[in-house]
């Protein structure tokens, strides 16, 4: 087979500009497209190859045979590929996969895999059989990439752990990977019910999730979720929040947290917590006169993959030393 040479492929990609513009101009999105509207995720129909699969847009795709160039346009997506696949079927993840700050896979695909931003163009470049996308992903992008014929794998919910395992169960019915995504959740199963059965029957601490902007999670997030798995309650839901949510400092001291949990970006977490104890006006909050002010490394905290149980892990003897010193013992 002839080798397709830079330059036309280059010219192919300046086409396939073109033709996104007049789709634009003709075919305009509609509003609830744009913004995320009602629209769900992919849909997987038949438990074998040839499988069927029902895009947001409620068209169906074809899929032959497990996909062999899958491309990442969301950190999850790199995330959970890396438990489900080997690297040589990924053609393109996240520009973020190497951030060991936020990335629970830094290090794990070569670089000669190339790292996208999510753009139409880069979306397109590695030729795809398959591309991941979210809810949070560039609207306009995907739905040129379904008028383009392109597979889209797009999931719409992180917000609890029972929708991530969803998530990766569908990947892995689209990948004819079933058997390892089945064995990633059933890990995550095993893993959170042993932290359940440590804190089981303890009280529960006041936590606050927080950072300098602000921002916390309330019922129906995992940060919330989180801190319940952990064997504690989150003050956020004294307030009626819901959600990702950012709070005022006079909020977050009149809930008077016992435990205040910030994310570690750096690897030390040591500038978050050394700020807070400089706020005279937080020094009376319990937590800060406890001396309770934790730092968990962020990619733990944000993630929206399987990793997410290891934040479960490490906050609950955090929250509950005594509960693991005992078991240690």
């Amino acid at each position: 087979m002839a080798r397709i040479s830079g330059g036309v492929w280059a010219l192919a990609l300046i086409s396939a500009a073109a033709l996104v513009l007049v789709l634009i101009l003709l075919d305009p999105p509609s509003d609830a497209f744009v913004a995320g509207g009602d629209l769900g995720g992919t849909q997987v129909i038949g438990e074998g190859f040839p499988k069927r699969l029902i895009d947001p847009l409620g068209h169906a795709h074809t899929l032959a045979a497990p996909p062999t160039r899958i491309v990442s346009a969301i950190l999850a997506g790199d995330e959970m590929l890396a438990d489900l696949v080997a690297p040589e079927r990924v053609a393109a993840v996240t520009h973020l996969v190497d951030d060991a700050g936020i990335s629970n896979v830094a290090g794990h695909y070569p670089a000669t895999i190339p790292r996208i931003s999510g753009d139409i163009e880069d979306l397109l470049a590695p030729r795809p059989d398959l591309v991941i996308v979210s809810t949070l992903s560039d609207a306009l992008a995907v739905r040129l990439l379904l008028r383009a014929g392109v597979t889209v794998a797009r999931f719409a919910a992180f917000d609890s752990f029972a929708e991530v395992m969803a998530n990766i169960e569908t990947l892995g019915m689209i990948l004819g990977a079933e058997q390892r995504a089945a064995a990633v959740v059933a890990d995550m199963r095993r893993r959170l019910a042993a932290v359940a059965q440590q804190v089981a029957g303890r009280p529960s601490p006041r936590v606050l999730f927080y950072s300098r902007s602000g921002s916390t999670g309330g019922p129906g997030s995992l940060t919330d979720e989180m801190i319940v798995l952990a064997g504690g309650y989150n003050v956020v839901r004294d307030t009626g929040i819901t959600g990702y949510r950012r709070v005022t400092p006079e909020l977050a001291i009149a809930l008077q947290p016992e435990v205040i949990v910030f994310s570690d970006w750096s690897g030390s977490g040591a500038g978050e917590i050394d700020w807070l104890r400089g706020e005279p006006a937080w020094r009376q909050v319990p937590a800060v006169r406890d001396g309770r002010l934790y730092a968990l490394r962020g990619a733990w905290v944000t993630s929206g993959s399987q990793f997410r149980v290891a934040g479960v892990e490490a906050l609950a003897p955090l929250l509950h030393p005594e509960a693991f010193a005992d078991a240690a013992h």
